[in-house]
């Protein structure tokens, strides 16, 4: 028995942080069900039978690893072949294939007893820094201060700027934060990677164009009630991004 965690994140984590959370998750999970089966037990008069399961976390690339250990180039070959035949299954989207990858490893795991194992599964949107620590975000930075000094009498609420943008961005495959470890960890840990899934990050590092975004405000996204403010959207934010431009420009 083991649980598949498929990560489908918008920004890396750290890997051990998640295992850290996973670990916890799990040693409850065996508390809970610990619990309940002495009760289910006592309640039916079966006999109790002690487990002797202990948390268990694995990312896949620790799998893999154990697995090529332990079967060599017949593990590899037979995962390699079994991916080839999978790609014919085009109603798999990425998070789908990777999960099957992961159940098809763990058939040829020795240990069978209850394990998490991570892995990431769909697109990953890198993280972008905007530092100042370029002449281009210097003064990208100093356009976007200087646009929103000119439009902010014309809004009575003040317009604020934040640092680190939470959700998910076509921004990211314009530039790319991440060192080499971090694509790495993404990339290893993705059972679909060059087979279902691949990205050519270095070309995004390549580009590497210092951004900012600057979008609709509203509330309740992508949920029902899904509205926006249509002063600041639909007036603010296009002359702020027309000033923005021309500030650039007259740099």
């Amino acid at each position: 028995m083991f649980t598949i965690i498929s990560l489908s994140i918008h920004g890396h984590p750290r890997l051990e942080k998640l295992k850290e959370h996973a670990f916890i998750a799990f040693n409850n999970a065996l508390r809970s069900y610990e619990e309940r089966y002495k009760q289910y037990c006592k309640s039916t008069g079966a006999p109790f039978v002690q487990h002797d399961w202990k948390p268990r976390v694995l990312t896949y690339e620790e799998m893999e690893q154990l697995l090529i250990k332990e079967n060599g180039n017949t593990f590899t070959t037979h995962m390699n072949e079994f991916k080839e035949k999978l790609l014919t299954n085009t109603e798999l989207d990425t998070r789908m294939f990777a999960a099957r990858v992961v159940e098809e490893a763990w058939k040829w795991m020795k240990d069978k007893s209850p394990a998490i194992i991570l892995f990431y599964s769909s697109l990953y949107s890198p993280r972008i820094e905007l530092s100042g620590k370029t002449e281009d975000e210097l003064n990208l930075i100093h356009a976007l201060d200087k646009a929103v000094e000119e439009i902010q009498p014309k809004y009575p609420y003040p317009i604020v700027t934040r640092n680190f943008f939470l959700f998910i961005s076509d921004m990211s495959f314009v530039a790319l934060s991440d060192d080499e470890g971090g694509i790495n960890a993404v990339s290893k840990n993705n059972p679909g990677w060059g087979t279902k899934h691949y990205v050519e990050y270095q070309d995004i590092r390549d580009l590497n164009v210092p951004v900012i975004n600057i979008g609709p405000y509203g509330v309740d996204g992508h949920k029902k009630l899904e509205r926006m403010e249509m002063t600041y959207s639909l007036e603010m934010v296009p002359n702020l991004t027309n000033l923005v431009i021309l500030n650039l420009l007259n740099n």
